[in-house]
Parts: C-alpha cells; sequence; structure tokens
C-alpha cells in the first residue's frame, strides 16, 4: 500500500484497486471562524473577473470572501459539511464552484452570495472542479475512478473514465478538457466524443495540477515528482520540464498575457517561470508551511498564495514582492 497526503490534512491510504481512504490528520482545522481568516489550511484561492474580489477555500470548511481594497473578509460561507478542496468561477463571474471531501459540487449565485444548487457527485471526496468558458457545464473528479461533466441548467452528469482525477482545466475553447490524476499522466479528453485524445507521460508520481495556456497552444502540469512539465497541446510532445522546486508542487497558473507561469509548492514557496524559455524568474518566500493554491489577477498585477499556515498572501507581478498577508 502506499499513503499520501490529499490537502496536506489527511492520510491517502491507496490499495492495489487504486481506491483511496482519507484519515484525517489531528488538529487539521480549529472551528470555523466566522469572519477574519481561516482557522485550517488554505486549499482554493480564486480572483474575480473584476480583480476587486478574492473567493478562497479552506480545511475548516468554509468559503470567504475578501476585498481586496480593504483586505477585509466581507462575508463567510458553510454550506459544506467537510472540508473543501477547490473552487472554480465562471467566466461571467455570476457563478462559483466548489467541491469538497463531502462529495458535494456545490453551486453559488454570487449577486446573492448563497448556495443555489448542492449536486452530490460521489460516495466520498470530490477533488477538483471546473467551470467551462460557456459557463453551462462543470467538471468535478473524485477517488473513484471516474469523473463527472455536470450540466448546471439541467444538472444531469456524464461520467467520464478518467480514472482518479485531482485537477482539471477546460480550454479557451471549450472543446476539450485536461485531467491530472493518479495514473501519472495529464490527459485530454474530447467533450463532444468524451473520448481521450491525449495522454502526456513522463511523471513519476500524480498530477496534482493542469492549466491551459490563455492561447490554448500549451498545457501545463504539475506532480508530486517535484516537477512542472509544458505541453504542447497540438500534438502532446512535451516542449520543457521546470525543475526548481524541492517538494510537490500543487498548484499553477499562467497570467493572463501567458508569458509567465506560478507555482506553489510543498517547499513552502511559490516560484514564476518565464513560459518561453521554461526559465525560472523568481522564488516567492514567506508562507511557513505548503503552498496548496496559486492564482493571479485578470490584469496580471497580482499573485494570490492560499497555505497550509491558514494565510494568502498578495504579491506584485512580475517582480514577485510580498505586498500583503490576509487576514
Amino acid at each position: 500500500m502506499k499513503t499520501r497526503s490529499v490537502r496536506g490534512t489527511c492520510l491517502v491510504v491507496v490499495g492495489i484497486a487504486g481506491f483511496g481512504l482519507c484519515v484525517p490528520l489531528a488538529a487539521a482545522a480549529d472551528k470555523p471562524a466566522e469572519s477574519g481568516g481561516h482557522t485550517g489550511p488554505v486549499n482554493a484561492v480564486l480572483f474575480d473577473p473584476t480583480g476587486k474580489t478574492l473567493y478562497s477555500a479552506s480545511v475548516d470548511g468554509t468559503i470567504k470572501v475578501w476585498d481586496l481594497e480593504t483586505k477585509k473578509n466581507t462575508a463567510t460561507w458553510k454550506d459544506h459539511k467537510d472540508l473543501i478542496n477547490n473552487l472554480a468561477m465562471s467566466a461571467d463571474g455570476k457563478l462559483l464552484v466548489s467541491c469538497g471531501n463531502d462529495a458535494n459540487l456545490i453551486v453559488w449565485d454570487l449577486a446573492k452570495g448563497e448556495a443555489k444548487t448542492t449536486l452530490k457527485s460521489f460516495r466520498r471526496y470530490a477533488y477538483g472542479c471546473a467551470i467551462s468558458p460557456d459557463n453551462k457545464t462543470a467538471a468535478v473528479g473524485s477517488l473513484e475512478g471516474i469523473s463527472k461533466i455536470w450540466d448546471l441548467n439541467s444538472s444531469k452528469a456524464t461520467k467520464l473514465d478518467t480514472g482518479n482525477a485531482y485537477s482539471f482545466a477546460f480550454s479557451p475553447d471549450g472543446k476539450t478538457l485536461a485531467v491530472g490524476g493518479a495514473d501519472k499522466t495529464a490527459q485530454i479528453w474530447d467533450l463532444s466524443t468524451k473520448k481521450k485524445i491525449l495522454s502526456m507521460p513522463g511523471f513519476t508520481d500524480i498530477v496534482h495540477c493542469v492549466a491551459f495556456s490563455p492561447d490554448g497552444k500549451t498545457l501545463a502540469a504539475s506532480s508530486d515528482d517535484k516537477t512542472i512539465r509544458l505541453f504542447n497541446v497540438a500534438d502532446g510532445k512535451e516542449k520543457f520540464t521546470l525543475k526548481g522546486h524541492e517538494g510537490r508542487v500543487y498548484s499553477v497558473a499562467f497570467t493572463p498575457d501567458g508569458t509567465l507561469l506560478a507555482s506553489g509548492s510543498e517547499d513552502k514557496t511559490a516560484k514564476l517561470w518565464d513560459v518561453a524559455t521554461g526559465k525560472e524568474t523568481a522564488t516567492l518566500k514567506g508562507h511557513t508551511s505548503y503552498v496548496w493554491s496559486v492564482a493571479i489577477s485578470p490584469d496580471g498585477k497580482t499573485l494570490a498564495t492560499g497555505s497550509t499556515d491558514k494565510t494568502i498572501k498578495l504579491w506584485d507581478l512580475p517582480e514577485g514582492k510580498e505586498k500583503a498577508t490576509l487576514p
């Protein structure tokens, strides 16, 4: 058997069949706070399309809304019954989806600031999620060997045999879906046929995060093997292997112009990379524990990082200088 951490808060015991059992670690999170900062590791951070609001999700079971002008927490949502693993937002900024260890995908109406729909997706553990560019469908993954594509209007789901999936990214044109998971590959699926069309190997451990470049021509994938790989989407060929992190790489994100890639790692740092050359341009130090999530503002000037140290940090881009800590 193997063990690995899930979002820094439990051990997943993986048997021969690939099924993961999550055994919580002690003191993963304190009682959720009504206001102020998270009381557990921050698993996801996400800017809204205006860049004025940040959303964060945590092991404490809450989603928090942050006003980036005042750096204050303006709302706390507690509809999940267990830790939250990931967040995704619709391109128009009207919907947010969240997934967690309660196996639910929750769709949030951001204008009302409330849960719109709760979609029970699996028996246990909904891990990664994403919303399509047309705002009509959402993908969610599990440790049950399948993923689901939900129609957000009809609340009907289609299954994909992706294997255990940790991360999703819709291509900018919405025609394909990238998947990162336990089989040590990055996959691309054709959404019209529901068939896998590319499998990109080379990793020696699970793929934690996938992200398309803004032009859709490059896929970034990060792994527990401490590397990030950039692939040509047209043929699946590897362009660069980015090495420099000293621990598992949990999250990656492109700047809106596609010139820089940010990454967050178990080594307590975020890094910036030149996409054209594959070279590291900056290492961002300040967190005292794992960096689980990275997100870049719509204007490309700010990086947000969420950490197991229960904080969110904001950094100037492209220099990588720290400018604020939330709370």
